[in-house]
Order: structure tokens, then C-alpha cells, then sequence
């Protein structure tokens, strides 16, 4: 039958390897593999990007909580620096009393060697008067005695 012969020439033909098929399945294969590592790859890169983004996650958190802790050893400075300033302020007060009671204690000590210096010159001059009594007393003894000698003479 010319019909069927027909038919099964177009079967034979079909099923036979035509070379420029052969090569776009290759270039299917190859686009299908391709794919299939870009995919791989892209895979990998998602995971490996995702794994980076929770470790900046921890990184960040660590931050913060780094942060928080210096936040409030700054606030303890803070606090400590005010105490600090007031001590001082009670320092200086301290100070200017130490020095004001320093100021009057030399004072009362120029007062004072003031006072043994006017002493001393009244021990001086004492000192010069009980001499000169002791001539006069002399000279009041000779001249009784002068005296004496002369009423015994009489």
C-alpha cells in the first residue's frame, strides 16, 4: 500500500539521529546542568549570605550590649566625677580654713614674740635699773658708812 509504505517511510525517517538535533539536545543538556549549578551556586551564596547576615546579627546585638554596659560604666564615672568634685569643693573649703586659721596662728605668734620682745626690753631694762640701784646702794652704804666713820671720829 502506498499509503502505509508512505506512512512508514516518515516513521523510519523520524526515528533516525539527525546530527543537528543531537547537537541542540547536547547544547539542552548542557544549558539544563548549567542551570542546575547556577542554582547550586546561587544556593550557596544565599546560604553563605545568610549565615554572614545572622553573624552581623550577633555582631550587632554583642555591640549593643557592649554599648549598654559602657553607657552605664559612663553614667557610674559620671557619678563618681561628682562626688569627686564635691570632695574637692570640701577640700578647698578645708583649705582656705587651714589657711586662714595658719594666717591668724602667725598673727598671734608676731603678737606674741612681739610681747617677748617688749618684755625682754623691760627684763633689760630691769636689769639696768637693779645695777644702777645696786651703785646707789653702794654709794648710800659707803657714804653711811662715810657717815659713821665720821659721827665716830666726833
Amino acid at each position: 500500500d502506498p499509503e502505509l509504505s508512505n506512512s512508514r517511510q516518515r516513521f523510519e525517517k523520524a526515528i533516525q539521529p539527525r546530527p543537528q538535533f543531537d547537537n541542540i539536545l547536547d547544547q539542552l543538556r548542557w544549558l539544563v546542568s548549567d542551570r542546575d549549578e547556577t542554582i547550586e551556586e546561587c544556593t550557596a551564596i544565599i546560604e553563605e549570605q545568610k549565615r554572614q547576615v545572622a553573624q552581623l546579627e550577633d555582631e550587632l546585638l554583642s555591640q549593643r550590649d557592649m554599648a549598654h554596659k559602657q553607657e552605664h560604666q559612663l553614667q557610674e564615672l559620671r557619678q563618681e566625677l561628682l562626688l569627686n568634685e564635691k570632695v574637692i569643693v570640701r577640700l578647698n573649703d578645708g583649705m582656705k580654713r587651714h589657711d586662714a586659721i595658719n594666717h591668724q596662728m602667725a598673727k598671734e605668734k608676731e603678737d606674741l614674740q612681739r610681747q617677748v620682745d617688749a618684755l625682754q626690753q623691760q627684763v633689760h631694762r630691769l636689769s639696768a635699773y637693779e645695777l644702777e640701784m645696786v651703785a646707789i646702794k653702794a654709794q648710800l652704804q659707803a657714804t653711811l658708812q662715810d657717815t659713821f666713820n665720821k659721827d665716830q671720829q666726833c
